[in-house]
């Protein structure tokens, strides 16, 4: 008696979720059908469920039968299938998008088996590095990944757009410590699938003397990808160098950034995305004026990231086997150029300003889903030439709201009220492998 077993994974991402129901459905040549149900949370059942209940178990083969097998796996994005015909000793591994196809053919299909668990344990590393970083819903390296994203925020750790640091130097207003508080939506479209991202990056500004700065940005994201959440956080840390104060520049401000970040991401997705990211580079940013109220502001950065992850890897076993999850590595450069308006139109006491901006953004190294994107975005916003600087003395404030010192409450809001600049922003991303991506920002600086 012949058995045709198709195995189906839900929901539509398969293995990368945790817990996936899987259902097997046994065909017999009479038309009787008989169904099984599974349930796995990582690589190692998923494996298991492979190894063991389909290929290997013997309640389906009763009298040396070999039945067909289809098992069809969606991680990521990436379908993954293995087979073997009605009555072949063969084993195949097929996936169009990892580039994989593999058959293994021996003289019994146990035999096939073991050919197959040596090749699974050689390349699964391989295999899982490229889920994270070439899927395209991957939280490393996808549309609305992490090492897509993060140049962006990069770029912002000395402002951006209207409260670009440079602009203000170019403006002739003075630079002082500050905090902005931003907040940012953006979604992602792919493959007929939305990824939804909420950001709140929040920055710092330590001035020094002579136009030196210590910078500091810390983004905090969520990552709603079809119901399924993941995090990030990480801390951004630079050295504002003003290279025109000491070079005769002219007209031109010219600032230059060493950045350093640390973070992590972690998900509801399988354990191998839960990582540490770190990353070095530098900026340069400069600004000339124009005339009639333009000025331009161009930006160069580049970045080396790497994601390593921090699984534990005794949870990460592929046939039984331990397995060790490469570390994904990028040089990631992004040019850019803003075209900034001053309106001279005064509105609660601050001028009325706007920008558009163009963006580059090339990533080398580990193949990832995105190696390239196109960023456009507008920026209108309200900015003031108030000298009120922000003094981070949480001691004073405590101190202040303690005692309720209503005067000195009054003068302290009064003087971050004068200070406060507002912006509103827009951007388009546009990139291979993206159907559309727009986001939402707000800023507020104190």
């Amino acid at each position: 008696m012949a058995l045709s077993i198709s195995f189906v994974y839900g929901p539509a991402y398969g293995a990368d979720f945790s817990p996936v129901t899987s259902q097997v459905l046994i065909t017999y040549p009479d038309g009787h059908r008989i169904s099984e149900t599974y349930v796995f949370s990582s690589e190692k059942e998923f494996s298991d469920v492979i190894d063991q209940q389909i290929l290997n178990n013997p309640v389906y083969n009763e009298g040396g039968e070999r039945p067909g097998v289809v098992s069809t796996a969606d991680i990521q994005g990436n379908q993954i299938v293995v087979s073997s015909a009605n009555n072949s000793n063969a084993i195949s591994i097929d996936s169009a998008s990892l580039g994989i196809h593999e058959t293994f053919a021996a003289a019994t299909r146990e035999d096939s088996l073991k050919l197959f668990e040596a090749w699974s344990k050689d390349n699964a590393p391989k295999i899982f590095q490229k889920i994270n970083a070439q899927s395209p819903l991957s939280t490393i390296g996808g549309v609305s990944g992490y090492l897509p994203r993060m140049p962006a925020l990069d770029s912002a750790i000395d402002g951006s757009g209207l409260s670009s640091n440079v602009l203000k130097e170019l403006l002739g207003e003075e630079r002082g410590s500050h905090l902005s508080v931003l907040t940012g939506f953006a979604s992602y479209h792919a493959n007929g699938k939305t990824a939804d991202v909420y950001s709140f990056p929040v920055n710092y500004n330590k001035e020094l003397a002579n136009g030196w700065a210590l910078l500091f940005n810390v983004p905090l994201t969520y990552i709603d990808t079809e119901g399924v959440s993941s995090y990030s956080g990480s801390l951004g840390t630079g050295l504002r160098i003003p290279v025109s104060t000491y070079v005769n520049t002219g007209k031109v401000k010219w600032d230059v950034v060493p950045l350093f970040r640390i973070g992590a991401i972690g998900s509801e997705q399988n354990n191998v995305e839960t990582s540490i990211i770190y990353s070095g580079g530098i900026q340069s940013n400069a600004g000339m004026p124009l005339g009639g109220g333009f000025s331009l502001v161009i930006q160069n950065q580049y970045n080396y990231y790497a994601v390593t992850s921090i699984t534990a890897y005794t949870d990460v076993r592929v046939n039984g086997n331990l397995i060790e999850i490469p570390t994904i590595s990028n040089s990631i450069y992004r040019n850019g150029a803003q075209l900034v308006k001053d309106f001279n139109y005064k509105l609660f006491g601050r001028t009325l300003m706007a920008d558009i901006t163009f963006a580059d953004v090339r990533l080398s190294g580990a193949t990832l889903a995105i190696d390239n994107q196109q960023e456009i975005g507008f920026d209108i916003g309200l900015r003031t030439a108030s000298k009120s600087k922000f003094k981070l003395d949480i001691l004073a404030a405590a101190d202040t709201v303690l005692k309720m010192d209503k005067a000195r409450l009054m003068k302290t809001a009064k003087d971050k009220w004068a200070g406060t600049e507002f912006k509103l922003g827009f951007k388009y991303t546009a990139a291979t492998g993206i159907d559309s991506a727009y986001g939402l920002s707000t800023s507020f600086s104190y």
